[in-house]
């Protein structure tokens, strides 16, 4: 995963205090304009947090806010790339916004979805393993499953579900069996007429 920090210098002061969290490099300003950092999490995913240099400024007093923007990336590391891109571009309907190839260790696209953005990259024998799964917020859960269902790529794996919270969510997994998890928030559903299938696919 990937996120953007507000203030990185003060986000990396804190995180590095957290003894349940590795860090896997420090904070250091990167060729192509970003300040960023890599930890572990306590479960072994690695998080990149990055600001832009042009946003970036050193480290003011911690109010006890938010450290990150509302705009976040999943990254997901793929053994074939090509087949694994055109399954978010076509199944998933996440259009391709920038794609890179400088050389086999990095290799990878960028696609946009609800909230920000998804890279997939080119895994290597050097890529970080840990368990993947994958949130996506669709702006109508139900016409999503309907779709998504009816394509030869996706397995489902979980059907239409309300949660006890009051979500609505499907789970399906992609080309390469990483679990994607669909959703509607409660406050964000347009319609809810259609019923929840509830059902687990094995």
């Amino acid at each position: 995963m990937r996120l953007e920090a507000r203030d990185i210098e003060l986000c990396y002061a804190n995180l590095k205090k957290e003894p349940r969290v590795t860090v896997i490099s420090p904070l250091a300003l990167r060729p192509w304009g970003e300040y960023s950092f890599c930890i572990k999490d306590p479960v072994g995913n690695w998080v990149e947090v990055y600001q832009r240099a042009e946003q970036y400024h050193p480290a003011g007093p911690d109010d006890g806010g938010c450290y990150f923007t509302d705009e976040y990336t999943a990254i997901l590391f793929a053994e074939d790339l090509e087949k694994i891109t055109a399954f978010y571009r076509d199944s998933m309907q996440m259009p391709v916004v920038a794609q890179w190839d400088r050389g086999p260790e990095d290799r990878g696209c960028r696609l946009r979805s609800a909230g920000g953005f998804t890279d997939i990259r080119q895994k290597t024998e050097n890529t970080p393993q840990g368990p993947a799964l994958t949130t996506i917020e669709a702006e109508d859960v139900n016409a999503c499953f309907t779709w998504l269902e009816s394509r030869p790529d996706v397995e489902v794996l979980l059907g239409l579900t309300d949660t006890w919270y009051g979500d609505r969510i499907f789970q399906i997994c992609d080309a390469e069996k990483n679990v994607v998890e669909v959703l509607a928030y409660r406050r964000n559903m347009k319609e809810r007429n259609t019923p929840p299938q509830g059902e687990r696919h094995e």
